[in-house]
């Protein structure tokens, strides 16, 4: 199974999906963080 990451208004697979190292929640770790997971049934 793929998964996949929303990441900038748009689903990536996972080894696509990429940040900027001068991100500032990546920096400062303050943006919200949310995590769901679900499964397509594949």
């Amino acid at each position: 199974m793929t998964r996949h990451i929303y990441i900038n208004g748009s689903y990536l697979p996972e080894n696509e999906a990429k940040i900027s190292v001068m991100d500032r929640a990546f920096l400062f770790g303050d943006a919200i963080y949310e995590v769901t997971a679900w499964s397509t049934g594949t």
